[in-house]
């Protein structure tokens, strides 16, 4: 696999973690709940032998970190964030992990030839971008998938529920997270050229949504 060349932070519209946020973050996260989603998250990925998988937005490599132990003998496993320092901390996580790397990169301009992945995953990481980088990020995952390839994307969706609706409320205004809130992921995904498998919420508004390559 190729890896994305060096590029610098501001390259990307998203919102970028950096200082303490990024190299707390799984401290600082550990207090919300994050662990359990991606928990959630990682029990959705079902490879095969030889099969190779990106994580868009890895962060501190953690959903990788876990993979790596269902299924890293068997298995190519690459990260990319646009943050050098949660960057940093995934790469001492993930220093005994054969055949897992983290490199920089943004969703929205992936550098890997189309076809060479049989799954994307994305955990927490689409309400760090606006709508637009949204859509490119999704094309871009479609154009790396191999035909059938798998798409999972865990993220902020429409609040149910009491628990649910308390959430939003609290997160609406960080980031991008609004957009997301007002449903928009099911519909990007669907108009990019994926077929929507399943989908769960955790937590009232957190939606994890299993799709392939059309």
């Amino acid at each position: 696999m190729e890896a994305p060349p060096p590029a610098s932070p501001s390259s990307t519209p998203g919102e970028v973690l950096s200082g303490l946020r990024a190299r707390y973050y799984d401290a600082h996260n550990a207090l919300f709940g994050v662990p359990l989603v991606i928990r959630k998250h990682v029990s959705l990925v079902q490879m095969q032998p030889g099969d190779a998988l990106l994580d868009l937005g890895c962060g501190t490599g953690e959903a990788i970190h876990q993979i790596h132990r269902r299924f890293g003998e068997h298995s190519r496993l690459q990260g990319i964030d646009p943050s050098p320092e949660m960057l940093a901390v995934a790469r001492r996580k993930l220093r005994r992990c054969d055949g897992a790397r983290v490199d920089w990169g943004v969703g929205e301009n992936l550098t890997y030839a189309p076809g060479t992945f049989h799954w994307v995953i994305s955990c927490l990481t689409m309400h760090h971008l606006p709508l637009a980088t949204k859509r490119q990020a999704l094309g871009e995952c479609h154009r790396v998938l191999k035909p059938k390839g798998r798409l999972l994307i865990t993220d902020f969706g429409r609040p149910t529920g009491a628990v649910g609706r308390a959430l939003a409320r609290i997160w609406r205004g960080h980031a991008f997270t609004a957009e997301n809130l007002d449903h928009v992921l099911y519909g990007l995904i669907a108009e990019t050229g994926f077929s929507i498998l399943s989908s769960a919420i955790q937590g009232g508004v957190i939606h994890h949504i299993l799709a392939t390559k059309s």
